[in-house]
């Protein structure tokens, strides 16, 4: 084991996922998070932590490993956070009630 085989970028092992594959998985449970709002409050819900998860973890990566497409990227990890803190709110609020 050579100490190269632990050095991506920031000193962290490289994991090999796709950036744009977290992103658009990252809207697509957003997109399902704030849709599901209107039919289920409980699925909103969970989604929408799911969603709030997994954008932040997209726009953590964009930022660190890719320079070249990071304004799209990080428009995209935007959007699916919003979307997800709308899911999660309606859905919470939905329960409440």
């Amino acid at each position: 084991m050579d100490l190269e085989d632990f050095r991506g970028t920031g000193g962290h092992k490289a994991t090999g996922l796709n950036v744009l594959r977290v992103c658009v998985a990252a809207a697509a449970v957003g997109t399902v998070a704030f849709v599901s709002a209107f039919v289920s409050d409980p699925c909103a819900l969970v989604f929408g932590v799911i969603g709030l998860l997994l954008s932040s973890y997209a726009m953590r990566m964009v930022g660190k490993r890719d320079p070249e497409k990071r304004a799209t990227l990080l428009a995209l990890g935007a959007a699916s956070l919003v979307l997800s803190v709308f899911g999660f709110m309606f859905g919470f609020i939905g329960l409440l009630s």
